[in-house]
């Protein structure tokens, strides 16, 4: 816990912390299935990726704890959903946007960082990864 106190401390834009797995402490969203139970008798509205996008800002908010030691943070897992291109997510921006203020935790499960792009899935498919440029993050 030292690294992250030390990377939490720093003075730096963004707080994005990502790990294979849930760390023990934080209380952890499962994204993937707020998301598709919000969706399911929804599939066929064509604004469904205006309303996802509403109901994931009002989910995570409601979501967002305090710790004693580490401050705000926003610990999320199961976000394979967030990569499906019919919801229009723009990840670049929500990982930017929810790491300034607070630290933003992802428990990536079975992806993976490489070249400074989070990747959902163990292989290397840009078509489910993220560019993680300009994005102050630590993987842990």
């Amino acid at each position: 816990m030292g690294i992250l106190k030390a990377f939490l401390s720093s003075p730096s834009r963004n707080h994005l912390v990502i790990s294979d797995d849930c760390i023990v402490g934080f209380d952890y969203i499962d994204v993937g299935l707020e998301i598709s139970a919000f969706i399911e008798d929804k599939i066929s509205d064509r604004r469904l990726s205006m309303r996802v996008q509403d109901h994931l800002n009002v989910l995570l908010r409601s979501h967002i704890c305090k710790s004693e030691e580490f401050g705000e943070y926003l610990a999320l897992t199961n976000i394979g959903i967030l990569f499906e291109p019919l919801l229009k997510i723009d990840l670049e921006g929500f990982l930017d946007r929810w790491s300034q203020n607070m630290i933003l935790l992802l428990d990536l499960g079975k992806g993976h960082v490489q070249d400074n792009h989070l990747f959902l899935t163990q292989g290397c498919s840009r078509e489910y990864s993220v560019s993680l440029e300009g994005i102050n993050y630590m993987k842990l």
